[in-house]
């Protein structure tokens, strides 16, 4: 049998289930999507979602705030953000200086850079930028590496 570990990548958390809910009804949208693409029945599969987003979630303000707030990002993501903005070519060592441009600027001047709607924008760099953080520094980092929602290593897909 045919084994495929699906592991989701940013903005997968989902606040409303629990983590098993939310593996479950992502697993669920990933299994119709493959049905139409792979040449078997997904059926015939045994398909295994990794779910880590709720590891991934910062605590605190941030946590609590509105989807694309960009007040309380940590000084990590607001960093983060700032960085990929110049990478879009945005000069952040005018005006006010690099530390001290407001993200919810970056987000803005990207947006009108690619002609993307400014609100959208927002809530991406609200969204991306602290589980970006949560990837690469501890504790979070360690967090999603020892506590992955895994099925047993014996029923894991052989590649």
């Amino acid at each position: 049998m045919t084994r495929i570990l699906a592991i989701h990548g940013v903005n997968q958390y989902d606040p409303a289930r629990t983590p098993e809910a939310a593996a479950s009804r992502l697993g669920a949208v990933w299994h119709q999507a493959l049905n139409r693409e792979l040449p078997v029945p997904v059926d015939a599969v045994d398909m295994r979602l990794v779910y880590y987003a709720d590891l991934l979630r910062p605590t605190g303000p941030a946590a609590q705030s509105a989807a694309d707030d960009l007040n309380h990002l940590s000084p990590q993501a607001a960093d983060a953000a700032r960085r990929w903005g110049e990478l879009h070519g945005l000069d952040l060592d005018q005006a006010q200086g690099r530390v001290l441009t407001p993200v919810r600027w970056v987000a803005d001047a990207v947006a009108h850079r690619k002609g993307l709607d400014s609100k959208l924008v927002r809530r991406f760099v609200a969204s991306y930028f602290p589980e970006l953080v949560g990837y690469l520094h501890p504790p979070r980092a360690r967090r999603c590496n020892s506590g992955w929602r895994t099925p047993s290593p014996r029923s894991l897909p052989r590649f």
